[in-house]
C-alpha cells in the first residue's frame, strides 16, 4: 500500500526517509521506499543500508514563484528537464554503486507528466537506475476525467510493458481544481466503478507488484473484487 500523498506537501526535514514504504497488494516483501518531497527541490539522501534497495519518488516540479499549489510553467519546458536530469546525473553514480534503483512516479503536474515525457526520460538513461512506479491515474487532468477510459488505455499501452516499469499504482480520482485532479482510495472518486475494474485486471495481466492507495481491504469490497 501507499498513503495517498499530495502532489506538492512540504515535509519535516529536506532529505530526510522518514516516508511509508510501499507495500504489494499482493503481499510479500516491501517493494519500495516513498520519499514524497519535491526532489528537485529537496534532494534526497541515499544511505547504502536504504531497505529496500529502492526509493521511489515523483519527477519533481518548479514550484510556483508565489508559494501556491500550482507548479510553474517551467515544470515542462527547458528548467524542469534540466533540473530532473541534472539530479539523476549526481544521484547516478551512487545508485550504481549502492546497487540501488529509483522508481519515479509520474504525475500530471510534474516533470514526467505523460506517456511521451517518460518515454523521452528513459531513452534518454543507460545507466539502469532510473525507472518507473507507474501512476496511470496520476496522469491524468480534471479535464481528462470524461475520457479517462481513452487515456488511461493509452497511458498503459504505452508504459506498463516497458522494461523499466516495475510497478502499477491504483488509485481512482476526483476533481481538485479545474486543471488538478485529487487521488484517492478505489471507490471514492468519481472514475466509474467498471473503468476502474477494467485497470485493475489489465494492470494485473502485466504481472508487476500493484500498490494501491492506503488498506486495500475496504477498497476491493467496495468494488466486489475482495
Amino acid at each position: 500500500m501507499l498513503r495517498a500523498q499530495p502532489a506538492a506537501q512540504p515535509a519535516a526535514q529536506p532529505g530526510s526517509l522518514e516516508h511509508s514504504l510501499i507495500e504489494p497488494l499482493e503481499g510479500g516483501a516491501p517493494l519500495a521506499r516513498w520519499y514524497g518531497r519535491n526532489p528537485i527541490a529537496h534532494e534526497p539522501v541515499l544511505p547504502p543500508d536504504l531497505p529496500p534497495r529502492r526509493l521511489a519518488m515523483w519527477s519533481g516540479w518548479i514550484e510556483g514563484v508565489e508559494g501556491g499549489a500550482e507548479p510553474a510553467l517551467e515544470t515542462w519546458t527547458g528548467p524542469g528537464w534540466a533540473a530532473l536530469l541534472s539530479m539523476c546525473d549526481r544521484l547516478a553514480p551512487t545508485l550504481i554503486e549502492q546497487g540501488q534503483t529509483l522508481l519515479l512516479r509520474p504525475h500530471a503536474a510534474h516533470v514526467l507528466s505523460d506517456p511521451r515525457s517518460c518515454l523521452t526520460f528513459l531513452n534518454a538513461r543507460a545507466d539502469g537506475v532510473f525507472h518507473l512506479l507507474l501512476d496511470p491515474v496520476a496522469m491524468l487532468t480534471s479535464s481528462m476525467l470524461a475520457d479517462a477510459s481513452d487515456h488511461l488505455d493509452r497511458i498503459m499501452g504505452t508504459l506498463a510493458g516497458r522494461p523499466e516499469t516495475e510497478a502499477i499504482v491504483l488509485s481512482d480520482a476526483r476533481p481538485l481544481s479545474p486543471r488538478r485532479i485529487e487521488q484517492v482510495p478505489l471507490g471514492q472518486g468519481d472514475l466509474p466503478t467498471g473503468l476502474i475494474s477494467r485497470l485493475i485486471e489489465r494492470a494485473s495481466e502485466t504481472g508487476l507488484p500493484l500498490v494501491v492507495l492506503g488498506d486495500p481491504s475496504p477498497q476491493l469490497e467496495a468494488l466486489g473484487l475482495a
